[in-house]
Parts: C-alpha cells; structure tokens; sequence
C-alpha cells in the first residue's frame, strides 16, 4: 500500500518549471528495488543476483558488436521522467553506455508491454519530428534518411531487440523537486520508437526505453549539458534497498571530503563509452599477474550489474585468491560465476584493489567484491572473451561516482548512498 501511495502522489506533479541553472538531481534506484515499479516479491535475492549476472555476460557480448551498431540495452538503474506537453510519465534506463534516448511511441505497429501509457506523440502539443536536414540526423550514427524527408533511426541489439522509429523532439522533465515544480528542457532529441521488440525477459514489465549518457553529441548529459554544466554524477544503491540513489547535473564539482579518488578518462572515436585504464590488480598486497594485457581499457558502466576482465587475467585473479586462504572453492558453482564459497562470508576473503593510471581504488570486501547467494559467497567479478572489460554497478555501489566532461576526469568517493 505504501508504494502505491507514493507513486500515486508523484504521479502529478505541478507542471511548472524550476530553474535548473545550479544543475539539478534526480532519483535512481534499481529495477529490482522494492521502490521500482517492476519490483517482483516472488524473487529471491538468488534469483535476482543470477539473472543480473546473466544480463552483464549478455550486455559485455552486446558491447564487443559496437562497431556494427549493435548496442546494449540492458540496463539496471531507472530514472523517472516526463516527456511532452501536458507531460507524460515515462521510466528509463539510465545507460552510460549508450549514447542515444530513445522511447516507444504511438502509433506502434510493434511494441514491448510496459508499465506505463506509451507516449503518443499526436497528444503533445510541443513533439516535432525532425527532417534529415536536421542536424542531429547528419549526426547520430543510427540515423538515416526516409522517401518522405524525415529522419528515421534504427538500433539493433546482440540478442536480437530492435528499436525502429523517428527522430524527434519534445519537453523533457524531471523531478518532481521539493517544491512539486519539474525541471525541464525544451526542445531535447530522441527516438520515437514505432516497432521495437525486447529481449526476453523484460516482456511482462519493461521500461519505457534508455536514457543515453554516454558520449555522443546527443546523449541527455550532452543535451541539458549547457544549461546545467558539463559534470554528472550518480549514487547506486543495492537492489534490495528501501532507498533511491541520486543522479545529478552540475557546473561545479560535488564531490568532497579527503578519499575522493580521481583518475583520467578517455574516449574513442564513435564509441559512446568512458574508458579508464587498469593497469593491475591485487589481492591483499600481491599484484596479480594481468597475461599479456600490459593494461587494459575498462568502460565505467551503469548498464551493466558485474565487472568483467580478460578470461587470462581472471584466470590470475582466481588463483591469487583461491591461494591466498586454505578455504576450499566450490567444485560447481552456479553459472555464470566461477568462485564461490560455501559457508563464508566476504569478510573471510582477501581484499581486492583495481590499480589504475592515476591511482589505486579498493572494492569494499562486503558490498563490491564479493556478493552473497542463500549460502554461498562468490566473487561478483566475471571472465569476458570479449574486447571490453567493464567496471559494473555492483563495484561501484555506495560509491558517489562523478564524470568531469571537459577535465576528462572520474573520481570515486565511497558514502552511504541512500544519504547523499
């Protein structure tokens, strides 16, 4: 009851504007999460940790396809927004890893169920589609031309999902504030899909679509970047949190206290995604041997739940631990992960710390090495064969990550979450 009540309430916010010019924040909180409107109680912690894992193994599979335009869709955060005149309540994944928004829209030819009205685009008294003449149609690299004059777009997705629709723009909104007022940003581009297809297991609920923020000239954060400043930055908290987290846009840096921790980032040209380099990683005081890897590109990635490296540097890694302490691995853990403890707790297992250029950032033993299935624990770093490694969620959960776009810098700051 309570959770209806509070979606009830939000449901209506007060459409008029504040003024973002300080930047503004927004609520996050994970799919899985009692607060998120796709919340299933008959899921067990177990269940939902396994069928997290088997989405990253799906989303790191997706990112190698990137130069064929096959991009991840399988996000883990939402975010709760409202598009369009009078606005209309939509549910997002929020994606660094992605570079585009994009929605369903009516009228759909195909359309995956979600949980709340599909945007129809006739209802908006401010939706323009836009021609190919159109920037951001000579721009995005999913866009192209139609007979008619006006921009189309399609995506394309490992696991056979698709998006196909327009180009568009609308009122964009987020909030509702303190104050019951949305902050809101005209004229923002995005794709209105018309016939799309999801995979499999979002088919009963599903968000309404992605929020792009990774680099790409017409990502959100690119989009409200001049109103609101070229610095973003996010709190995840654990799925089963009776919290929401905070994503926020600012001018200034909002991180603080003394262990804030900053490294540098870097792009690649057509590749939505923040890279850092991993340069080592150790297991209590040892560095582990990384193979032939003299380092390793790693995307920052909110889409993604677990942390994946090189199947040879994994391979390392499970040996420095597994010979650090005398306890016995399980012979068959469950797939897709590789170690697992049977009767232990993080606590019992070595410290691992991840050494990039620019310093060294220790994952917390308790929420973001290691991760705690009925009576197992098991390391929530997985083997990729593929070309991305990927630093996932689960790793910077209780973290306050910010992205620096014009230092080309992200810092990490650990903090409860669900306080800041």
């Amino acid at each position: 009851m309570l959770l209806i009540v509070h979606l009830t309430l939000l449901s209506t916010p007060c459409t008029s504007k504040a003024k973002p010019s300080n930047g503004f924040s927004v609520d996050i909180f994970h799919r899985d999460s009692p607060l998120s409107p796709f919340y299933d109680p008959s899921l067990n912690h177990t269940k939902i940790v396994l069928r997290a894992a088997m989405r990253s193994i799906s989303r790191s599979y997706n990112l190698d396809k990137v130069e064929t335009k096959i991009i991840t869709n399988n996000g883990e955060y939402l975010m709760r927004v409202f598009i369009g005149t009078p606005p209309e309540e939509s549910f997002l994944d929020v994606d660094t890893g992605s570079g585009l928004i994009w929605i369903q829209c009516q009228p759909c030819a195909k359309c995956f169920q979600q949980v709340t009205p599909i945007f129809d685009t006739m209802k908006s008294s401010t939706y323009e589609k836009l021609p190919c003449s159109s920037l951001p149609c000579r721009m995005l690299p999913s866009a192209y031309c139609v007979g008619s004059g006006d921009c189309s777009y399609k995506i394309s997705y490992g696991d056979g999902s698709f998006s196909i629709g327009e180009i568009g723009s609308d009122v964009i909104s987020f909030g509702p504030d303190d104050k019951n007022l949305l902050v809101s940003f005209q004229s923002t581009v995005f794709g209105c899909g018309y016939n799309n297809s999801w995979f499999p297991d979002r088919t009963v609920q599903s968000t309404t679509g992605i929020a792009g923020l990774g680099n790409s000239p017409y990502s959100l954060v690119s989009q409200v970047s001049p109103k609101v400043g070229r610095i973003f930055s996010y709190c995840l908290l654990p799925f089963w949190s009776q919290s929401s987290g905070k994503l926020r846009f600012s001018f200034e840096s909002t991180q603080s206290g003394t262990e804030v921790f900053t490294i540098p980032m870097f792009s690649k040209p057509d590749h939505p995604f923040y890279y850092v380099t991993l340069n080592a990683i150790s297991v209590d005081k040892t560095n582990v041997t990384i193979g032939d890897h003299l380092k390793i590109d790693m995307i920052v990635d909110s889409g993604s739940s677990f942390t994946s490296i090189p199947s040879e540097t994994f391979n390392s890694l499970y040996d420095e631990i597994t010979d650090s302490r005398e306890y016995k691995p399980l012979a068959n853990p469950p797939p897709p992960f590789k170690l697992c403890y049977e009767g232990l707790t993080s606590l019992d297992l070595p410290s691992i710390t991840f050494n990039f250029s620019g310093g060294a950032f220790p994952l917390p033993s308790s929420n973001n090495a290691y991760i705690s299935l009925d009576k197992l624990v098991c390391l929530a770093i997985l083997p990729t064969e593929d070309t991305f490694s990927i630093l996932g969620s689960i790793s910077q959960v209780n973290h306050k990550v910010e992205y620096d776009l014009d230092k080309k810098t992200i810092s990490f700051a650990q903090t409860d979450c669900s306080l800041a």
